[in-house]
């Protein structure tokens, strides 16, 4: 049990699976961590407990209001980027909170990703000879924002079918149909969040060619599938954050070609990723120059920094005790 928490109930919200890791298969959340760290996570909650969502939940928090839990007893976990929830950072959504922590930003790295320290497991053992050559997760998504990089992900998939590399997500396989109407709801409720899209950029590319032979992908299974290749591109969300993406690729051993902020801000090695531009052609050029000897300084490079002391402080109990500090330093006894 950690020093103080033997008295803290929290009552928890975390509909997104993001913040969710998997050790052989099975799944620990947040809730579970906490648990674990002695916390009391309570089934309702009351206006002596805290309350801490990972992500803004309307629904949720109209049900937490009732039950009178001050705003400085709530803690707001945005796992999600503006281009994915970009209502979630309106300054009306920050009012109704006492503390707001967003994930995956270098000002935020005391509370970076739980998978953030890639465990030295079977996968970091299968070498270069035993794996396939390369695979790309990712979902076919639409932003009301203009700072996505999921036109880059649209753009990519045509040459990574092409090469040979497999291709895992939800969407891919879509009719045009089904593309217009997902589309439809994003805009309308981009509209309702009282902001306007650019319906041009939004709609581009609606009747794309669908590719049927790409399956969405369990996030469970996502690091298993992955260790059977030698390279993973990583296109993020937003150039401007760091998703649990890349560490499912540290996890798996499996080098990354990786599009996103850099690396460096959040501590992380320059070796430990192959870092690229945001376009399909520096992507393409980084493909065609991995080579077996980098891929095993990659491997020699990734244990060395899982054992480091920055990356052990980030690990799935230490993002724990810093939720738990987080919500100890709320404005009302929890």
């Amino acid at each position: 049990m950690l020093y103080g928490v033997g008295h803290m109930r929290i009552f928890v919200h975390e509909s997104n699976a993001n913040l969710t890791t998997y050790a052989d298969g099975a799944p620990t959340t947040i809730s579970d961590l906490l648990v674990g760290a002695g916390v009391d996570v309570i089934d309702a909650p009351d206006r002596r407990s805290a309350f801490l969502s990972v992500d803004h939940s309307p629904r949720t928090l109209r049900r937490v209001e009732q039950s009178g839990v001050p705003v400085g007893n709530r803690l707001l976990l945005q796992s999600e980027p503006s281009v994915v929830y970009p209502y979630q950072f309106t300054e009306n959504i920050a009012r109704k909170y006492g503390v707001v922590r967003q994930i995956g930003k270098p000002e935020s790295e005391e509370l970076l990703w739980p998978q953030t320290v890639p465990l030295v497991s079977r996968h970091h053992s299968v070498p270069w000879g035993e794996r396939e050559i390369g695979a790309f997760i990712a979902t076919d998504r639409q932003s009301p924002v203009d700072s996505s990089m999921y036109e880059l992900r649209r753009e990519l998939v045509p040459h990574l079918v092409g090469a040979g590399w497999s291709v895992r997500g939800v969407g891919w396989s879509d009719s045009c149909w089904q593309r217009l109407l997902f589309r439809s709801r994003i805009a309308a409720w981009t509209a309702k969040q009282r902001r306007i899209p650019n319906l041009s950029r939004h709609f581009r590319g609606v009747c794309a060619p669908r590719y049927p032979e790409i399956h969405p992908i369990p996030r469970w299974a996502k690091v298993d599938f992955l260790a059977k290749f030698r390279v993973t591109v990583v296109v993020e969300n937003s150039p401007e954050y760091l998703s649990e993406k890349l560490f499912d690729a540290f996890l798996a051993a499996t080098l990354p070609i990786y599009c996103g902020p850099p690396l460096r801000s959040y501590g992380i090695p320059d070796g430990l990723a192959i870092q690229v531009p945001g376009n399909v052609d520096h992507i393409l050029l980084a493909m065609q120059s991995v080579s077996e000897e980098r891929f095993v300084q990659y491997q020699s490079e990734l244990s060395r920094w899982a054992r480091s002391e920055f990356a052990q402080g980030h690990s799935r109990n230490q993002f724990a005790r810093k939720v738990i500090k987080t919500v100890a330093g709320l404005g009302h006894s929890v």
